[in-house]
């Protein structure tokens, strides 16, 4: 209930800001068009919202493996304030959201646990000409993680725990245009709670099918190297 009421809350605090770029004049979403009527090249500066699976193989240790699995959506709009800016500096306001589950196991006991997240802020980035578009993700994020531990009965060893943390979101990324209709996204999610190794990287193609609907997809790990998946997904822009 906890991690409902601070996701609820943060959602209200931001929903202003939302409401009131949707109605602005995006002087520099429409720089980004390739010609009137037609996609953005790019995600930065970009109405849209979308909805991705993502998946992980890994594991702790050699002998203690696991997968993660779960959804990823982002909404992301304009920030009305763009029209003040410089032509080659652009804001976005973003909500991102995330359930994972997953689970480890070894010959004694498994450990299954779920997380859930929810982080909004600003995404300042910078046009430094039609191909390369570099960004930074600042803002706030809840996560809640719940671990359940089960081994036998024997030992007492059936038991959950949960975790409630708030954390600083720093997420710096590029995006490097291949195509008019295909361009690469990278982009670290890093870890601000002092355990660097546990940041995650995502590297993923962006590929239009017309002028409102697009396909995403790529590659998403940890920086220790303890796990690789991917992800999956598609989006609508307006």
């Amino acid at each position: 209930m906890r991690s409902f009421l601070l996701q609820f809350t943060g959602f209200v605090f931001a929903l202003p800001l939302l409401i009131g770029s949707s109605f602005a004049q995006d002087v520099v979403y429409e720089q980004h068009l390739l010609d009137e009527g037609t996609h953005p090249t790019s995600l930065l500066g970009a109405h849209y919202t979308d909805l991705q699976y993502v998946w992980m193989n890994g594991g702790l240790n050699s002998q203690i493996t696991g997968d993660i699995e779960g959804a990823l959506t982002t909404f992301n709009v304009p920030a009305r304030w763009n029209r003040h800016l410089p032509e080659y500096i652009g804001q976005d306001v973003f909500i991102s959201t995330s359930w994972l589950n997953g689970g480890v196991s070894d010959s004694i006991m498994s450990l299954d646990y779920e997380a859930r997240s929810f982080s909004t802020g600003l995404n300042t980035w910078l046009y430094l000409n039609d191909d390369v578009r570099p960004f930074v993700q600042l803002g706030l994020g809840t996560q809640f993680g719940a671990l359940g531990v089960r081994g036998p009965t024997i030992i007492g060893s059936n038991f959950t725990l949960g975790e409630l943390d708030n954390s600083l979101v720093v997420n710096p990324g590029v995006e490097i245009v291949l195509h008019e209709d295909i361009f690469w996204r990278s982009q670290l999610n890093i870890n601000t709670d002092g355990r660097f190794d546990h940041s995650v990287w995502r590297t993923e193609l962006v590929a239009w099918l017309g002028e409102h609907v697009f396909l995403r997809g790529g590659a998403v790990g940890d920086v220790s190297g303890d796990g690789i998946g991917g992800t999956i997904g598609a989006g609508i822009a307006w």
